[in-house]
């Protein structure tokens, strides 16, 4: 998978985690039973997108420092990619009232 495919993939999957409504019962449950810094892996995006890269570097690489590498450069690309989708949606022109 390319470098720009997989940070997409990163993005999308950690705001699905720390976002969707689809996770919200998930993300419930472990505000009520886990404490603060565990919570933050479901709710923060930066940890949360972290952990993804992580996973996909060591689904790219058995190497550990390839991995880690990989990893930590999709992370920070999805990190961008969500930045840049926030920056857009605060841009973006309403939609016309019908």
């Amino acid at each position: 998978m390319s470098l720009m495919a997989a940070a997409l993939t990163n993005a999308h999957a950690t705001t699905i985690i720390t976002e969707s409504d689809l996770f919200e019962p998930v993300r419930a449950a472990a505000r009520e039973r886990l404490p603060e810094p565990w919570c933050d892996l479901l709710t923060c995006g930066v940890c949360t997108g972290t952990w993804i890269g992580l996973a996909q570097g060591l689904l790219h690489s058995r190497q550990p420092a390839r991995a880690l590498t990989y990893g930590l450069a999709v992370a920070c690309l999805g990190r961008a990619v969500r930045a840049l989708l926030a920056l857009a949606e605060t841009y973006a022109e309403p939609s016309p009232s019908p």
